[in-house]
């Protein structure tokens, strides 16, 4: 099918997610759908009686609806009109891009980006930490292998060692949570 339109396809995804919060018993808001209608480029600020609760909307309620009323949807044909309406709106700013985004429901990340993603976690997160690590063995080393040093040095080197094997672990864990998810 295809949207003619950015407003077109603004127009679809909130009335999916108007019908979702009808189905679960909770219909949105004037300001809710206010909120939804927003977009950066065409108005100043988003609605006076939303402005401050934005990050909560963001967070919370309006991406989990969008997310069960695609799935509601199954594979195929229904599905696409979804996807259809997303690429309707990613040329523009507005707050349905940020409802999409959060939901898990932008486009997927092209293959050569996923490569380049898990590149730049090894060069970020594993290589400083594997420094991170010798230099935390070289200072142990330093602590415990001298017997001429004096105890404050020792205690010293032991710090510093305890410190960068710290964080050696802190960025190679995070690495491994990432790449894990």
């Amino acid at each position: 099918m295809g949207f003619v339109s950015e407003d077109e396809a603004k127009h679809f995804l909130i009335q999916a997610i108007a019908a979702r919060a009808i189905a679960e018993g909770c219909p949105l808001s004037e300001d809710e759908r206010r909120m939804l209608v927003y977009s950066a480029g065409v108005s100043d600020s988003p609605p006076e009686s939303c402005a401050g609760e934005a990050d909560e909307y963001i967070e919370g309620r309006m991406p989990a609806l969008l997310r069960r009323s695609y799935e509601d949807q199954g594979a195929g044909q229904a599905q696409q009109l979804y996807r259809e309406a997303f690429a309707a709106l990613s040329g523009g700013d507005h707050y349905l891009n940020w409802v999409v985004d959060l939901a898990g429901l932008g486009p997927p990340m092209p293959e050569w980006l996923r490569r380049v993603k898990r590149m730049g976690r090894v060069v970020l997160l594993v290589m400083p930490g594997l420094a991170a690590l010798l230099i935390a063995g070289a200072g142990l080393w330093a602590a415990l292998g001298r017997a001429s040093e004096s105890p404050d040095g020792r205690i010293g080197m032991g710090v510093v060692a305890f410190v960068f094997a710290g964080f050696g672990a802190f960025l190679l864990a995070l690495w491994h949570r990432e790449r894990r998810g």
